[in-house]
């Protein structure tokens, strides 16, 4: 990658360089990706395949746990039954001999020898349901021990299929190539819109920018990559999520970026003290009018410093409807990154050479300020007009 020079002034020849070698880049991360996906096409499928197996086997694990669960319970339960029916029969036969050692004795009464005949009937009919409890504890501890031999099996089989999967996602190619495409592609496009300003094409080039970046998720969420090992494109870490759905909103296609949203995040992963993935959250909460959690993010990053605070300013200011401050606010964005570059310069960096020749997340945030029909007046390069 070249050096990261600053776009906010940068000139017109300098812009046509940057043009002619993000071509080439793009050029040959296309080649490489699809070259890579082409060897990797049989083992896609198996690992797909694989995989399905193996969430299949692991749901039928739970519901195993379950049925498990269910018949440990029933057989507590006809333990302590077992146990009421042996003391109601130990206490019937008690009485019958003390009621035999009376009449043996010479008592006849007729009382005596009636209740002598209940008794004797009903410590029959007790030990037939303990007969039957006995019964019934066998075979549920035989469909318990059956049941965790067969759990013990399943377990070591879906241990298998877990370490073939690893095996052969070894031979896939590496998911940032997707991430570095779809940025490539975008910084393409926002050099080519700060030459040309055509509109048309720069929102068709961005639609075709995020593509790589959206299926690359989708690749991660089809199972096909360890998400131990690249954990840093998960939840709206990487810098190419975040772009490609801002993107998505500056060229007003609002339902992909939801989509996006819902593909790359995870509840369970709600890593808010991330700077992406805040970003990430708080457009997407917006978006999908989660105003909840959007209050949440607001409330606890408010007092932040630099680009944080920026941030949760420009996205109250949309709720609130507040010209002024989304003003305020996004000019700090813009003034903030510029210095952090401006700092950076002659020091070479993973970012894209043209990636903030036009800056997304602020032209994302200006085109949901002017559909909500706040005023928005900016002077910026890198804030183009798309309306």
């Amino acid at each position: 990658m070249d050096k990261v020079l600053s776009t906010t002034t940068v000139g017109h020849e300098r812009l046509i360089y940057m043009l002619a070698e993000l071509a080439q880049e793009v050029e040959q991360l296309t080649q490489q990706l699809e070259s890579a996906l082409a060897q990797a096409e049989p083992t896609r499928e198996k690992i797909s395949e694989a995989f399905h197996a193996f969430l299949s086997l692991r749901e039928w694990l739970k519901k195993m746990r379950v049925d498990e669960s269910v018949l440990l319970t029933k057989q507590e339960e006809s333990v302590v039954q077992l146990g009421e029916v042996s003391i109601s029969i130990d206490k019937l036969q008690k009485r019958i001999q003390e009621i035999e050692h009376w009449i043996e004795r010479g008592i006849e009464d007729q009382s005596l020898f009636e209740e002598l005949g209940r008794a004797a009937s009903l410590c029959a009919e007790k030990k037939e349901r303990r007969d039957s409890l006995r019964t019934s504890l066998k075979d549920l501890e035989h469909q318990i021990s059956t049941q965790k031999q067969l759990y013990l099996q399943k377990e070591l089989e879906i241990e298998r299929m877990a370490s073939q999967i690893k095996a052969l996602q070894h031979s896939l190619p590496d998911p940032h190539l997707f991430a570095w495409l779809g940025l490539a592609r975008l910084a393409k496009a926002n050099v080519h819109m700060r030459i040309n300003q055509k509109k048309s094409i720069y929102l068709e080039s961005v639609q075709h920018a995020v593509l790589p970046i959206e299926q690359m998720h989708k690749e991660l969420r089809a199972g096909r990559y360890r998400l131990d090992r690249f954990g840093d494109l998960l939840a709206g870490r990487h810098e190419s999520t975040v772009q490609a759905m801002y993107a998505y909103v500056a060229i007003g296609d609002l339902e992909s970026a939801r989509r996006l949203f819902s593909l790359a995040t995870d509840e369970n992963m709600f890593f808010h003290h991330i700077f992406n993935v805040f970003r990430m959250f708080l457009l997407g909460d917006f978006l999908s009018h989660n105003h909840e959690r959007l209050n949440y993010l607001t409330r606890v990053h408010r007092y932040d410093f630099g680009l944080w605070r920026a941030y949760v300013q420009a996205f109250v200011s949309l709720q609130n409807k507040n010209s002024t401050t989304f003003m305020w606010a996004i000019q700090q964005i813009l003034k903030i990154e510029d210095q952090s570059q401006q700092q950076m310069l002659g020091a070479p960096q993973m970012k894209i050479p043209g990636i903030d020749s036009i800056h997304v997340p602020v032209l994302a945030l200006t085109q949901l300020a002017l559909s909500a029909g706040m005023t928005v007046s900016l002077l910026d390069p890198r804030v183009v007009s798309l309306v």
